[in-house]
C-alpha cells in the first residue's frame, strides 16, 4: 500500500514525467546516466525552475563550448539578482546588490546539477549504495527524456529521479525526495521549462551582465590539504556511514584569531556531507541540535573543546552518525 502511495505521489508531483512505458529505451540505467557526460560537447540555452523546500526560483542558462572547454552563464530571473559564470569546474558568482564577487567556488555551488563523472568505476560505487532503474519515457520542456530512479539501499541517503534528454543527454528534470517511515515528501527539484540547441552561441552572450569593477572580490580562503599533510591535530570520521569516503580536507584561520577551523567533506558519489570543526570561543560554543535550511539538514554539537557543524542534503541520522564517530586523526584509542 505504501509503495502505491509513493508512486501516486510522484505522478502528481511531476506530471510531465508520467509517460512511462511503451517507448522506453532498452538501455541500462548506467547507459542512460553515462549519456549525461556528453553535455559538454555542444552549445545550448534555456530556462529552468529550481524548487528547494518551500522556495521556488527561476534561472536563465547559456552554455558555450570552445575547444572542449565549457563556458556557462546562469542568471537568476527571480529573487535577488545573482549571476554565475563557470569555466569547466571553476565558478564565479556575482552579487551586485551586495557589492560582492565570489571567486574560487566549487561546482556544487551552481544551481544547475552537473553531469555524472566519465569514470566507469563511478557507477560501481554508486550501485553499491543505490539501486538504479530505468522508469520509462518522460517529457520535459517539450522534449522526450528517459526517466531513471536512484533509490538508496539504506537510511543514510535520499532518493532521486532524473529525466535525461534522449537526443542530447542533458538533465531536463531532477527530483530529490524522502521516502521513509514518515512518508514520501519532495525535498528539491530542478526542471527545464524551455531549452534550445542552436548550432552556435556567440561568445559575447556569456559576458557579465553587470559592471564587475565596483564589486569587491572575495576568494575562497580555505587551504586545501593533501593526505600527507594530515597531522595529529587533524580530524576524521573514524567510521563513516556505508559508502561515504573522505574526498577533501581544508583549513582556514579564523579572522583576527590564531584559531583554525577544519573542513572535512565526505561523499558517496551522489550525496555529500561537510563537517566544520573549530575551537570553542570565549563568547560561546555555537548552536547545538538540529536545524533545517530548505533541503539542507544542519547539526551542531560540542566535541570536547571544539564545536562541530555538520551540513548536507542527507537525512538527520547521517549527520548524527558522522558526528558520533568524529575523532582526532592521531587518536587511536
Amino acid at each position: 500500500m505504501r509503495k502505491q502511495v509513493a508512486v501516486s505521489w510522484l505522478c502528481l508531483m511531476l506530471p510531465a514525467l508520467a509517460l512511462a512505458g511503451d517507448n522506453a529505451r532498452e538501455d541500462s540505467p548506467r547507459d542512460v546516466l553515462a549519456s549525461m557526460s556528453a553535455v559538454t560537447g555542444f552549445d545550448y540555452e534555456g530556462v529552468f525552475v529550481l524548487r528547494d523546500g518551500d522556495a521556488m526560483e527561476s534561472y536563465h542558462v547559456i552554455q558555450r563550448v570552445d575547444n572542449g572547454v565549457v563556458h556557462e552563464k546562469i542568471v537568476s530571473l527571480s529573487g535577488p539578482y545573482r549571476e554565475f559564470h563557470r569555466r569547466d569546474d571553476q565558478i564565479i558568482c556575482l552579487l551586485p546588490e551586495r557589492g560582492v564577487r565570489l571567486s574560487g567556488l566549487s561546482r556544487a555551488m551552481s544551481p544547475l546539477p552537473g553531469p555524472f563523472p566519465h569514470d566507469p568505476g563511478y557507477f560501481d560505487r554508486l550501485e553499491a549504495n543505490y539501486r538504479l532503474a530505468v522508469l520509462g519515457e518522460g517529457r520535459a520542456a517539450g522534449r522526450k527524456c528517459d526517466r531513471v530512479g536512484i533509490m538508496p539501499r539504506d537510511e543514510y541517503r535520499y532518493a532521486k529521479e532524473l529525466c535525461i534528454d534522449r537526443e542530447y543527454g542533458v538533465l531536463l528534470s531532477s527530483l530529490k525526495y524522502r521516502d521513509d517511515e514518515a512518508g514520501v515528501a519532495s525535498l528539491k527539484s530542478a526542471e527545464f521549462v524551455r531549452i534550445e540547441f542552436p548550432e552556435r552561441i556567440e561568445a559575447t552572450r556569456l559576458e557579465a551582465g553587470v559592471d564587475t569593477e565596483d564589486l569587491e572580490l572575495r576568494q575562497r580562503d580555505w587551504q586545501m590539504l593533501a593526505e600527507s599533510e594530515t597531522d595529529d591535530g587533524a580530524w576524521r570520521v573514524a567510521m563513516p556511514p556505508p559508502g561515504f569516503e573522505l574526498v577533501s580536507r581544508s583549513r582556514r584561520n579564523d579572522e583576527g584569531s590564531p584559531k583554525v577551523t577544519e573542513h572535512l567533506m565526505y561523499s558517496d558519489g551522489l550525496a555529500s556531507v561537510s563537517l566544520f570543526v573549530g575551537e570553542i570561543s570565549h563568547e560561546g560554543g555555537g548552536f547545538t541540535g538540529h536545524s533545517r535550511q530548505r533541503s539542507i539538514n544542519v547539526l551542531g554539537a560540542v566535541h570536547g573543546d571544539y564545536h562541530v557543524t555538520a551540513v548536507g542534503e542527507v537525512p538527520e541520522r547521517t549527520l548524527e552518525f558522522m558526528v558520533e564517530h568524529l575523532e582526532h586523526a592521531g587518536n587511536t584509542d
